[in-house]
């Protein structure tokens, strides 16, 4: 039984889609290790930034799921976490900060 939802979880599995992570084979003692290199393998995968139109287009899971990624906020500190930061993290962050779901 889990008690507190982990939203790294929708980075885990596959639902065959084009737009979802790639299943993988975790073991309990690495369980942080192997969700953390999902959720940064898929966001840095699946995240598009322009800098030039401060826009950024990022998975549909973060706006079906929401509500586990503790909404717009928790989606950015997740973001922010996993996201391989461009060199000028001055306008990444101008751009986080207009991100609508």
């Amino acid at each position: 039984m889990i008690d507190v939802l982990d939203p790294r979880i929708h980075f885990a599995p596959n639902c065959a889609s084009n737009s979802c992570p790639s299943i993988g084979v975790y073991i309990p003692d690495m369980i942080d290790q192997q969700l953390d290199l999902a959720a940064r393998s898929f966001i840095n995968a699946d995240t598009v930034l322009d800098l030039k139109k401060s826009e950024i287009s990022i998975s549909r899971i973060f706006s079906w799921y929401a509500v586990d990624f503790g909404g717009k906020a928790g989606i950015l500190q997740s973001l922010e976490k996993y996201l391989v930061l461009p060199e000028r993290t001055y306008q990444y962050q101008a751009t986080l900060s207009n991100l609508a779901l």
